[in-house]
């Protein structure tokens, strides 16, 4: 069974100022507090799925900025999370304290992926935590000729 899933109707695809965002939030089932491992279980999953050709191929420009993010599971956001917009609705956007690791890929470096990663404390009675390690870099991304 697959330890991340995507959530769902939460993506979004939109164009501002000729450049197409493709956002997709995924949720994973087991929780990672080193980084290490996060990092590995994330770069397979990308790769695994072919994530970052199928986030390009929606976008409707030449320019492109793909940001795929994983949050853990929490008792604000479990893992049946389902978004609920309007006024006084519950959005992923309203859950960066359980923001684990975020990948990117913009089109005027597209064979680059921009990694940050986090490692927290668990969320208190209110949903903060304190962030114990914080890690960002690059790595070339694999099987694209440069």
């Amino acid at each position: 069974m697959p330890e991340i899933y995507e959530i769902p109707n939460t993506s979004q695809v939109f164009t501002q100022n000729n450049v197409t965002t493709v956002r997709t939030n995924y949720i994973i089932k087991s929780e990672y507090t080193d980084l290490d491992l996060l990092h590995q279980k994330v770069q397979d999953f990308i790769y695994d799925n072919n994530i970052i050709n199928t986030s390009i191929n929606c976008s409707e420009t030449e320019e492109y900025y793909i940001n795929l993010r994983f949050y853990r599971i929490s008792e604000q956001l479990p893992f049946d999370f389902e978004q609920i917009s309007g006024f006084g609705g519950d959005v992923i956007e309203n859950h960066t304290e359980d923001l684990i690791a975020r990948v990117s890929v913009y089109s005027d470096s597209p064979y680059q992926l921009s990694y940050k990663l986090w490692n927290r404390t668990e969320n208190d009675k209110d949903g903060y935590n304190d962030v114990i390690e914080e890690r960002s870099f690059y790595e070339a991304l694999r099987g694209v000729a440069s």
